[in-house]
């Protein structure tokens, strides 16, 4: 689970139908090899995959990532963190290599 900003972690009295300050960017990148992405390391491990399929969502929405390999590494990374939670994190997978 990543903890990312939302509307209901932000004091607020009034909304005034603005929106921005209540959402957050999740960026799912599947990749051969891990680059040197700049941020804040938050996590980086092994996911165990069997049918090759990772979802990321939320309760409105998901995007599911095929053909993974059955073992797939994870890093994710995340820039300026925010007192208020995260507004932008990057999900990064990549084959597991021996």
């Amino acid at each position: 689970m990543i903890k990312v900003r939302h509307a209901q972690d932000i004091d607020s009295e009034v909304f005034e139908g603005d929106w921005d300050w209540a959402t957050a960017t999740i960026h799912v990148r599947s990749l051969v090899e891990f680059d040197n992405i700049q941020g804040e390391l938050l996590y980086e491990g092994e996911l165990v995959l069997p049918e090759g399929k990772l979802a990321v969502g939320d309760a409105d929405n998901e995007v599911v990532v095929n053909d993974l390999g059955a073992n797939t590494r994870v890093r994710v990374l995340a820039r300026d963190p925010e007192p208020t939670g995260l507004a932008e994190v990057w999900i990064d997978l990549s084959p597991v290599t021996t």
